[in-house]
């Protein structure tokens, strides 16, 4: 309001002019430019400086801009002149609090109470002073006359919950947070903060129940939609959880998470055509993600676009070069691309991640067999049977090499091996048995001719 009562001529030049600067600085206040209102403020409190109203609202400039310990000074100016007044008594406890001089902020509060009990405002800065400076109990207390005034004051209930679960008082903060959900029952903060009490009070059932809740009264809140699906997909509920991602990206079109759970979700129903453009949708947002790279490749793999998969799974090796699921993929590819050269190099790139790979030294050694380099494949023999010497698939992979080579003699050493590792072996006992049937054959004299 403006200042009533000047002691000047309401035409005077100087009155005039006090009362544009009170009135626009009160405009520039409201519309939250502290600065202009503090300028305004500054000349009324010098032109006339027996005005409380000027030194107050100066004071409320200066608390806009963090000038606390100056706002503490203007509203001492303003008691000195009118001590009678609440609004002053209340910003003085608010300049105390903000300098953390918590005690004299509750005298400050208590003063503005005494001339006015039934500012809720006064209540509630009290209450935080008192919270402030770890007197729990008064912080409850103060709440309750701040709410016994205005019940619907969600913030006030927050209040009163953090102090009664500073005093370790569970049950009663929960009464708090229950409190606040009735003032905002789609409030997701109270919904985590009770599923949590829950939580802690052993009340499992009634925790999952308020989940529910929280998901439903988070059904505009991409985040929360996300939060459920992956939920529900751990749960194995995957239509369930595609209905929560497709719903987290309608409402967020950008939310990344929510587009590779989609696309795992439906890979893992084998629903490879969805899952693939779900995978692409993610990899625009973040084209160099390696997970996601992978996903594309096997899934291109699985629709049979064979050559796509090899192409996408080889770029991804090639940018996470010590990253062994890419390189798997890219041999597995190979292999169903029946690829031998693709193959080594894919199996080149696992092997100089992890050089003790039995596995991969066993395929590599048939690669290199199928392109004609068998000194290279017979060493990546060796190398395997240094890991596992009795290795039944290695021992029978470097027969089935010096074979194909026409070194049948040695074959048969080898298939022998194979089988005293496991002598089950099939491949190996039927090929041994094969090789010492013709060499019994050339041995045998040739019969005698009919007449």
């Amino acid at each position: 309001m403006l200042p009533a009562g000047l002691p000047l001529s309401a035409t005077d030049p100087k009155a005039v002019a006090v009362r544009e600067h009170f009135a626009s600085g009160v405009a520039h206040a409201n519309a939250g430019r502290a600065e202009e209102a503090l300028l305004d403020f500054d000349f009324v409190t010098r032109a006339l400086s027996q005005v409380p109203d000027g030194w107050y609202n100066r004071a409320v400039a200066l608390a806009m801009l963090g000038r606390h310990a100056e706002a503490l000074a203007a509203f001492d100016a303003a008691i000195r002149l009118e001590d009678e007044e609440a609004d002053s008594w209340d910003g003085r406890g608010s300049a105390l609090a903000a300098l953390s001089r918590f005690d004299e902020a509750v005298q400050a509060y208590n003063r503005a109470l005494r001339l006015s009990a039934d500012r809720t405002d006064s209540w509630v800065n009290r209450g935080h002073a008192h919270l402030a400076a770890g007197h729990f109990w008064q912080a409850v207390e103060t709440f309750d006359r701040a709410l016994k005034l205005n019940p619907g004051q969600f913030d006030v209930w927050h209040a009163r919950a953090l102090a009664q679960a500073r005093m370790g008082r569970p049950q009663d903060e929960l009464k708090s947070v229950d409190e606040m959900l009735r003032v905002d029952p789609v409030s997701t903060f109270a919904w985590r903060w009770k599923i949590d009490l829950l939580g802690k009070l052993g009340m499992a059932k009634e925790a999952r129940l308020a989940k529910l809740d929280l998901y439903r009264a988070g059904k505009d809140d991409p985040e929360l939609q996300f939060e459920h699906g992956s939920a529900l997909a751990l749960k194995g509920k995957e239509d369930k959880a595609q209905a929560c991602f497709r719903e987290a990206v309608r409402l967020a079109p950008l939310h990344k998470g929510a587009w590779i759970g989609l696309a795992e979700s439906l890979a893992r129903e084998t629903r490879h055509a969805e899952a693939l453009e779900a995978a692409e949708a993610f990899l625009r947002l973040e084209p160099g993600h390696q997970g996601a790279q992978v996903l594309r490749a096997r899934l291109l793999g699985a629709l049979g676009r064979l050559p796509e998969a090899l192409q996408a799974a080889e770029a991804t090796a090639a940018a996470h070069a010590k990253a062994v699921p890419a390189w798997e993929l890219f041999a597995d590819l190979a292999k169903r691309a029946e690829r031998p050269d693709i193959l080594e190099k894919a199996l080149r790139g696992a092997l100089s991640i992890n050089r003790r790979d039995l596995a991969a030294w066993h395929d590599l050694g048939v690669a290199l067999g199928r392109q004609g380099k068998v000194k290279d494949g017979l060493r990546a023999f060796d190398e395997a049977l240094r890991l596992e010497p009795r290795s039944a698939e290695a021992l029978y992979g470097k027969g089935a090499l010096l074979d194909a080579a026409g070194r049948a003699d040695e074959a048969v050493h080898w298939y022998r091996e194979a089988l005293r590792a496991n002598p089950k072996h099939k491949r190996a006992l039927a090929r041994k048995r094969e090789i010492e049937q013709e060499a019994v054959a050339e041995k045998r004299p040739p019969k005698p001719r009919k007449k």
